[in-house]
């Protein structure tokens, strides 16, 4: 939070980081007339805006990005640099590591808004899937005093009084990120609902018959459905009546998984890779699970 206006701003990250998280970084300034034009961290992870730029004329702007899937990286190893078009007046750079989102399609939703008033919301946006992290970030005028009402705050900082905040759901619905300023004053909100790892993201699956849904074994079980050609998360099949599976990715929407020899009786674990590969057989047999993985020939068997 340098105090004045500069085009560049490198925030480092002090703890190591792990492979397969998501970064988090919020862009606020006091001004309008800067833009940030690029954020990039050392280590080479790609870095994409949620969020914004939400701008108030005269005032203050602000911007969310990520990063999805980082490199691993020491303690102290990484910097994230934000370069701006012009200079930017009071910047506040706010940089955070998630474990647990998902690693191909992150994002779910958005919500952005402005105002001038004691407390800050983001507006409503509805989510698509069940299981999301709620990302809130203000920029103020003033202060903020806390947290909204079921968020957690994660950075407040000083002296800017801008709040990072995050919040778990588990059931789809309208949410916003709110928090309290004191005095009032002008003010940016802004909210992403992240995906966690597994999330369908509305996306998943349709399946609409297995064939046969028993069989000795060798038996080839036919699993036919609908959109499977785009990044999914995860979705639940029925195989033997039990529910079980994961989805990522298919590019067919007819999927021919060959029932392991080994299997004697029970169901069983079903691992589905690029055509040529084998499957994998549980040892206690119990569990119809298909594991679907992504970026397979469209005509994947195990």
């Amino acid at each position: 939070m340098p105090q004045s206006s500069p085009t560049s701003v490198a925030v480092k990250y002090n703890s190591a980081q792990s492979a397969g998280n998501l970064n988090v970084v919020v862009v606020g300034w006091n001004n309008s007339t800067a833009t940030a034009s690029s954020v990039t961290d050392s280590i080479g992870n790609i870095y994409q805006r949620a969020v914004g730029p939400t701008v108030v004329a005269g005032f203050i702007s602000q911007s969310i990005y990520y990063a999805k899937n980082i490199l691993a990286a020491g303690a102290g190893a990484n910097t994230v640099t934000v370069q701006f078009a012009g200079a930017a007046a009071f910047p506040d750079i706010r940089i955070l590591e998630y474990s647990g989102a998902d690693l191909a399609n992150p994002v779910d939703v958005t919500a952005a808004a402005s105002g001038n008033s004691a407390s800050t919301s983001s507006g409503a946006a509805t989510t698509t899937n069940a299981t999301d992290l709620l990302f809130g970030a203000n920029i103020v005028l003033t202060h903020t005093t806390a947290p909204g009402s079921g968020f957690t705050q994660r950075v407040l900082t000083t002296p800017d009084g801008d709040i990072a905040e995050d919040r778990m759901v588990t059931a789809t619905g309208s949410y916003s990120a709110t928090a309290p300023i004191s005095p009032s004053g002008r003010w940016i909100m802004q909210m992403v609902a992240f995906r966690a790892a597994g999330g369908t993201g509305g996306l998943g699956p349709n399946i609409s018959s297995l064939n046969p849904t028993s069989g000795i074994t060798g038996t080839s079980v036919t699993i036919t459905g609908t959109n499977f050609g785009t990044p999914q998360g995860s979705s639940t099949v029925t195989f033997n009546g039990t529910p079980a599976g994961t989805a990522t990715s298919w590019n067919a929407t007819t999927i021919v998984i060959p029932v392991p020899a080994a299997a004697t009786a029970g169901n069983v674990v079903v691992s589905v890779y690029s055509s040529g590969a084998i499957g994998r057989l549980v040892p206690d047999d119990v569990i119809g699970l298909v594991r679907y993985l992504r970026d397979h020939s469209p005509a994947a068997t195990a």
